[in-house]
């Protein structure tokens, strides 16, 4: 008989044998059969996204082929037998499991991805180039300017004045109270109603027969209306001065250095302002036929809150603020504003020797805020303004001035005030309420050394590290603006002061919204895009920039990757740093040959131009075990002739 081993999948040595008695050794050896059959799979990264160009690497017993991930990650491979292992490979990246042992069909080889890379650590800064403007270089090659005194009768802040109106307090009353049952409280406890701001419940007032009894103790006037039934707070009626300083006999300038310094020129290509821009200058007036200023004046609802019975400047501070916001520009005449096309509003809230008092100021601010237009017995405007600029100071807090800006701001008004002149570690109030955008002073930029980065003025308050920094002149390099044409300084004349740097914030945020930005975000962008020019301490936030407020530039872009003339040809890795952008960060890098980039794109047109700010490496190799920290010091673009051909790596301070 015949003896054969059958076995699905399996093959028999000897297939078969013979037998015809008793036997023992009829052995068989079986070997299983080597069936061909498919494997497939899907390589990802670790957010489930498929990579393609991944090389899978196959190997078993005669066996060894490879294939490569498609468009969306997928792969297969047909005709296996036996036993294979299955690895993928790609130059910088790892694969989880780094591989697979597989002996039959099988749809789900999978793998998943993740990048080799290093992690960078880098520190930013940036490097402001304060150029001579055309006088500066006038200046510097010996020409000389005429001499001129103004204000020869002292720095008005500087403790000159007496800080408040004797026999005059404001007193805030609770709202619940009608205004009539207010005001009959008061007449009754022997106080004159002089006015009354209903919308804060505010009364300005003084007792009655004052001038009899002007040697009345004013702490025990004060002590007699707190015990008011409905008298929340009692304060004096604090004088508010302008914040300007005395020009000292030095050459004055003819050109006005301080748009250069603040990168106006480059604002002026993407905006030069709206008459859709309302900005109220609370101040001593305006002159209001100046050539320079009379097409951007609303004189129909100017207003006087310091019964001088008139708007009219007859001091000159209020026209010189009003010419740096909204000078007439372009004209080919004198003077250029920051805004070539603007609304202002002129509210006279001091008197021609450039005093007022909180009282004035508070009707002012609720005048220019539209908040008046309610109360019968106040002036309504009809348009209320988006910008105040007040270049002014009182010594101390006010309650109803405090509750007055709160009520501006709530309303979407922007409040922009001078920190002070008096040189100290204090801001100024309205300054120093949190609503209002406090504004410090920096000179020139002259120095022992030649001109270099601008230094906060001599007299400008500091210490809040919320300030802003405008120039306001310093040692004799006043700031041009505006002034009566009929003095004997005028039509232009320089001025020192916080009072000058304040307009030139008031004028960059004017751009600011006439470009687009809402007013809830402007603070933020004037802040984050201030060049730091040194401490905090001095200088708040830094030097404002116009430029880069009118984009509301962001971020620092961090690059690892190629240029290719004006434009990054590659991008291996990219990180955003929000501005200030000032310290360490870190960010993973690819393996490979690349370059490392820091470039803020002012005008976000993907073009490396002038006017942005750029530094790059040379072409470095990058390994996984990369440490070395970099230093980018970023600097402002001065052409598009100097990236058009600059080599790899030439770009930037930090190459240089």
């Amino acid at each position: 008989m015949t003896v054969m081993p059958l076995l699905e999948g399996w093959s028999f040595s000897p297939t078969s044998k013979t037998v015809d008695k008793a036997q023992t050794n009829a052995n068989f050896t079986a070997s299983k059969l080597q069936t061909e059959y498919s494997i497939s799979g899907l390589v990802t990264d670790a957010q489930g996204t498929g990579l393609a160009g991944i090389t899978i690497k196959i190997a078993g017993e005669g066996i060894s082929t490879e294939t490569t991930t498609g468009p969306n990650g997928t792969w297969n491979a047909d005709g296996l037998t036996g036993t294979v292992t299955v690895t993928p490979e790609k130059e910088g990246w790892s694969f989880i499991p780094s591989s697979r042992q597989v002996s039959q069909a099988d749809s789900g080889v999978n793998f998943t991805g993740t990048q080799d890379a290093a992690l960078l650590s880098f520190e930013l800064s940036f490097i402001h180039s304060f150029l001579e403007a055309e006088e500066q270089k006038q200046l510097s090659s010996g020409a000389q300017a005429r001499n001129t005194r103004l204000f020869a009768e002292g720095a008005l802040g500087s403790g000159s004045i007496a800080p408040y109106v004797a026999g005059q307090f404001t007193v805030m009353m609770n709202r619940a109270l009608p205004r009539a049952e207010r005001e009959r409280i008061l007449e009754q406890a022997g106080y004159e109603v002089l006015d009354t701001l209903d919308v804060i419940a505010a009364h300005l007032v003084t007792p009655k027969g004052y001038a009899l009894t002007a040697q009345a103790d004013e702490t025990l006037l004060m002590e007699a209306l707190q015990v008011i039934p409905g008298v929340l707070s009692v304060e004096h009626n604090q004088y508010v001065h302008a914040e300007e300083l005395n020009v000292p006999n030095d050459p004055m300038y003819f050109f006005q250095w301080h748009y250069d310094l603040i990168r106006l020129p480059q604002a002026w290509a993407v905006t030069t302002g709206s008459s859709n821009v309302r900005v109220a200058v609370l101040d001593t007036g305006v002159d209001t036929d100046h050539p320079e200023l009379v097409a951007h004046l609303d004189l129909a609802n100017a207003w006087d809150f310091t019964g001088e019975g008139t708007f009219e400047d007859e001091r000159g501070h209020g026209t010189h603020v009003a010419g740096t916001i909204g000078a007439a520009s372009n004209n080919g005449e004198l003077v250029a504003g920051i805004m070539w096309d603007v609304d202002i509003l002129p509210v006279k809230v001091l008197r021609k020797d450039g005093v007022g008092d909180t009282w004035m100021l508070t009707n002012g601010i609720l005048y220019a805020a539209g908040l008046l237009n309610d109360q019968p017995d106040k002036p309504t405007n009809p348009r209320p303004a988006r910008i105040i600029n007040m270049s002014l100071a009182a010594s101390g807090h006010a309650a109803a001035m405090e509750e007055t800006v709160r009520l501006a701001s709530a309303a979407g008004v922007i409040l922009v005030a001078a920190a002070g002149n008096e040189n100290v570690p204090q801001v100024s109030y309205p300054a120093a309420y949190d609503q209002v955008i406090a504004v410090g002073a920096t000179g020139s930029g002259w120095g022992a050394d030649g001109w270099g980065t601008p230094q906060r003025a001599s007299y400008s308050n500091y210490g809040d590290p919320s300030i802003v920094m405008a120039p306001g002149g310093d040692g004799g390099h006043g700031v041009w603006s505006t002034l009566h044409k009929d003095w004997e300084f005028g039509p232009i004349a320089p001025m020192n002061g916080t009072s000058m740097a304040t307009p030139h914030v008031s004028g960059v945020i004017g751009l600011m919204l006439a470009n687009g930005i809402p007013s809830s975000q402007v603070r933020d962008i004037l802040e984050r895009t201030a060049m730091k020019v040194g401490d905090p301490y001095e200088y708040g936030h830094g030097l404002i920039n116009a430029y880069w407020a009118v984009q509301a530039v962001e971020n620092v872009r961090i690059i690892q990757g190629l240029r290719s003339g004006n434009r990054i040809a590659e991008v291996a890795k990219e990180a955003e740093v929000p501005l200030p952008a000032q310290g360490w960060y870190t960010m993973e890098l690819r393996t490979g040959t690349w370059q490392l980039i820091a470039w803020v794109d002012v005008n976000a047109n993907e073009l490396i131009d002038a006017g942005d700010y750029y530094t790059e490496t040379g072409v470095t190799d990058f390994t996984p075990d990369w440490t070395q920290p970099w230093s980018a010091e970023l600097e402002e673009i001065g052409s598009d002739l100097d990236v058009s051909q600059a080599d790899l790596g030439s770009l930037g301070a930090s190459q240089r």
